[in-house]
């Protein structure tokens, strides 16, 4: 992993139980993390928290996933994002979408793990 004081990853799910479970799996490797409902605002909170990732969940309530990265990729086209889905029309669809990945729900831990690593890792930001 690079340097922990540099890696906070923003989390973005409509469902809480989802956000704190990566939280803590994340925090617990040693990344910073910050939550959110929505992608309200997102490109403000991607800013003014320094994050170097995001991993969104594509169908939210109030503004969804896709909404959102468009406007992540408008403001910056390197960030890398990682794209949840329980919808399997969107498994294999990241370079199209935009994202870096697409991973399904339920989230498998350990994958989710080695794509943060590999992103962060490639990621010139």
């Amino acid at each position: 992993m690079t340097d922990a004081v540099l890696d906070k990853i923003l989390i973005i799910d409509d469902e809480p139980r989802i956000r704190q479970l990566i939280a803590n799996f994340l925090q617990s490797r040693g990344y910073a993390t910050i939550q959110a409902e929505n992608g309200l605002g997102i490109i403000d909170r991607i800013t003014s928290n320094h994050v170097r990732l995001v991993i969104m969940d594509i169908l939210m309530d109030h503004q969804e996933g896709l909404e959102s990265l468009t406007q992540i990729r408008k403001h910056f086209t390197d960030l890398p994002v990682i794209m949840l889905s329980s919808d399997s029309y969107y498994l294999d669809m990241s370079t199209y979408l935009g994202a870096s990945a697409i991973l399904s729900k339920p989230i498998n831990l350990e994958t989710l793990n080695e794509k943060v690593e590999q992103l962060l890792s490639s990621s010139g930001i």
